[in-house]
């Protein structure tokens, strides 16, 4: 991610920034007289380049059907509250259940189908106690929040779904 960018990429991943997850009709409306293919090409640089992630329906990039976000900058503090979050997360629930994720500052913490269920039938134990980890990041400042993905993953022969709390990043 050293390249410089050009001014209209520069632009466009500030705009990114600040709007935080966002599309192609929001960006749009910043951008006004620069036509959507021209941002889409500057959004799909900026993604090969590192500086985005992106998600969604290819074929509806137009109508507001891909999301984009800037990836985080790597900074000391933010890997150091990763890191305690992740111990934190790993003492609770087991080193198998939290890590780190590849790319970027999420800890994912998986959890399992069975005790969503047990909190579904009114024993909630678990839930809390992954609620009572979230609400304490959050009022240490460590994590700015958290995002359930559609992913299944397979922990200790257990199907779980995972958890993903983004860390505090430019602090």
């Amino acid at each position: 991610m050293s390249r410089r960018l050009t001014i209209r990429q520069a632009a466009v991943l500030a705009a990114v920034e600040r709007l935080g997850r966002t599309n192609v009709l929001d960006l749009s409306a910043d951008f006004r007289g620069v036509g959507s293919s021209s941002i889409v090409r500057v959004l799909d640089r900026l993604h090969e380049l590192g500086h985005l992630e992106r998600a969604g329906d290819p074929g509806l990039v137009y109508v507001g059907g891909v999301e984009y976000w800037a990836r985080p900058r790597e900074t000391p503090v933010a890997a150091a509250l990763a890191a305690t979050l992740l111990t934190r997360l790993r003492r609770e629930f087991g080193a198998d259940r939290a890590w780190l994720h590849p790319e970027g500052h999420d800890v994912v913490l998986a959890l399992s189908l069975i005790d969503i269920a047990d909190a579904l039938n009114g024993d909630d134990a678990s839930l809390q106690r992954v609620a009572s980890c979230v609400s304490e990041a959050r009022r240490d400042g460590m994590i700015d929040g958290v995002t359930v993905a559609a992913e299944l993953s397979n922990q200790e022969g257990e199907p779980s779904i995972v958890v993903h709390l983004r860390v505090r990043v430019g602090v």
